[in-house]
């Protein structure tokens, strides 16, 4: 046997799948010939490196043709999700400055008077509690989310 012949069959007798009489033949051919025997060397390593790949490639789904309808309502939930928290993210900015303006409001006296007359510390300390005092609930990201 030559060592084309036998490099083309290596596979089939590496898997047992080599009848008996080609099976014996490569097994004279591989006892004398090193670069052979190397080659049906490399095959098993390879065969038995995929045997023992941990995660295999995945497989196609039944319905090919349904990829890019997967693919569409995908898209748009992150649409949805990324819209969702916008809103609630400028709901929270807007809290914000409207808190910021409530607590500096006493820091200044009436319109056209410029700052109050008080020592800043107390005026610091009326703003923060008028501050809280004027907070009211806002509502829940959960109740948000089911509204969503």
């Amino acid at each position: 046997m030559t060592c084309e012949s036998t490099k083309r069959k290596l596979k089939a007798w590496i898997d047992g799948e080599a009848g008996a009489r080609t099976a014996a033949a490569i097994e004279r051919h591989l006892q004398g010939c090193s670069g052979c025997r190397e080659v049906a060397s490399q095959l098993r390593e390879i065969g038995q490196a995929l045997r023992r790949a941990k995660d295999p490639l995945p497989a196609l789904p039944a319905r090919p043709d349904l990829l890019w309808e997967e693919a569409v309502a995908a898209r748009r939930q992150e649409e949805r999700t990324v819209h969702f928290l916008q809103r609630y993210a400028a709901a929270a900015a807007a809290v914000l400055v409207l808190g910021g303006a409530l607590a500096l409001s006493p820091l200044v006296g009436p319109p056209g008077q410029g700052l109050a007359e008080a020592p800043v510390e107390e005026r610091q300390d009326e703003a923060l509690a008028a501050f809280f005092q004027n907070l009211e609930p806002v509502g829940t990201l959960s109740g948000a989310a089911e509204e969503f």
